[in-house]
């Protein structure tokens, strides 16, 4: 069946037609918003956490971070193996006062906090966030690093294994330490 576009010719508006024409602004200088939100913390939405202590122990409360001194936000998921941990634990000093950042583990079934950085057991960021393991019949977390900037924006989500396979070509903290340079560089030049 063959359609007749003739009829569509007469719709088209006349060659007098014309579009208003918008005034185009720029701005001379450029302009940093300032925003109090975080979308790390936005996707907890106030939750009560489950803080594992170091003697095992669970604390209940709200993750708070200091928005007068904002700082970039290293969050670790990870799920039964947690091997890669002991690096970033050995490094922590330096990825919190050199890199200006903030290191936070989460996985779900954890029983003590042997690192320097706070650990939250649950399930609930995990989901929030994609990470849940297929293959851990959507318990555990994947093994996943995402670094958060001082705005509060997720800017790198690194995969660190796939089936128990590690995926990185170099150590776990020299990559973090790499994206967290990058990521002062950013604010130095703004």
């Amino acid at each position: 069946m063959k359609r007749n576009f003739s009829d569509c010719l007469e719709s088209l508006p006349s060659p007098e037609y014309s579009e208003p024409e918008y005034q185009v602004l720029s701005s001379p200088k450029k302009t940093r918003v300032i925003t109090r939100s975080h979308e790390f913390i936005d996707g907890l939405e106030g939750s009560m956490l489950d803080f594992v202590n170091k003697d095992g122990s669970i604390t209940k409360k709200r993750l708070n971070l200091d928005y007068n001194h904002p700082k970039h936000l290293v969050v670790v998921f990870f799920g039964v193996i947690n091997e890669f941990l002991d690096p970033i634990n050995k490094s922590y000093e330096k990825l919190t006062k050199v890199f200006n950042s903030e290191v936070i583990a989460i996985s779900s079934n954890v029983s003590k906090n042997n690192y320097a950085f706070p650990l939250i057991n649950g399930s609930k960021i995990s989901k929030k966030f994609n990470v849940l393991d297929p293959m851990g019949g959507g318990v555990y977390p994947r093994d996943v690093i995402m670094i958060f900037d001082k705005e509060g924006n997720k800017r790198v989500e690194i995969p660190v294994t796939l089936y128990n396979n590690y995926l990185l070509d170099k150590p776990i903290v020299e990559v973090l330490m790499d994206y967290l340079e990058e990521l002062e560089s950013e604010v130095m030049t703004l």
